[in-house]
């Protein structure tokens, strides 16, 4: 199905609304529920401040975060990381703390764990990663993720030095999808009986 939405790239302002987006997508998420043991609402403030640091991320950084709108309502949320290094001012760090005290030690372990596996198989050429993409659940099926993935791969098809996108996903399912739209396997990880499936797709030559 093809996405009647309007592609925007969010601006700070949307930043509530864009965490919300995330943490519906993901609460029942299989990984996410590794990092949070009992998370019971998508308004638990462990999941609600794991999305705002990754909004912030974007904003901070200057890096893309898009979303789909219908009507004035954002109904799909894509944060990507440009090719390159980039330094982290103070107020990304005092973001992660904030994360970090709310989320706890334990959960932190978790989140760092599982954030260091996949680095092993990612491409060592200049690429954009897809860090998260997520789509509230009464939107899903209508096509709002592939507007983001399709701007997503122009984007790094027209940059100067990117080859192209690498992502990570949890679930068979999202392997399939992504094997669709030309991305492949690179390297698997098991997490507390979870398969990390580290996937990248070129820019067409």
């Amino acid at each position: 199905m093809k996405s009647t939405g309007t592609l925007v790239r969010l601006q700070r302002e949307q930043e509530d609304n864009a965490v919300a987006v995330m943490a519906a997508a993901f609460q029942h998420d299989p990984v996410g529920n590794y990092f949070f043991e009992d998370i019971t609402a998508s308004d638990d403030p462990r999941l609600q401040e794991l999305y705002r640091f990754c909004c912030r991320v974007r904003f901070d950084l200057g890096w893309p975060l898009m979303g789909v709108e219908s009507d004035g309502v954002l109904l799909a949320v894509a944060g990507l990381d440009e090719p390159g290094a980039a330094d982290w001012p103070q107020s990304l760090a005092d973001c992660y703390q904030s994360f970090q005290r709310v989320a706890g030690p334990d959960s932190m372990k978790r989140v760092e764990t599982y954030a260091s596996l996949p680095d092993q198989h990612r491409p060592k050429d200049p690429h954009f990663f897809l860090g998260m993409v997520g789509v509230l659940p009464a939107a899903q099926g209508r096509g709002h993720a592939r507007l983001l993935l399709d701007w997503l791969h122009e984007a790094s098809a027209s940059h100067p030095t990117s080859v192209g996108v690498a992502l990570d996903t949890d679930t068979d399912v999202n392997v399939s999808i992504y094997e669709y739209f030309g991305y492949e396997v690179l390297g698997r990880d098991i997490l507390a009986g979870h398969t990390i499936s580290t996937m990248y797709r070129p820019n067409p030559k």
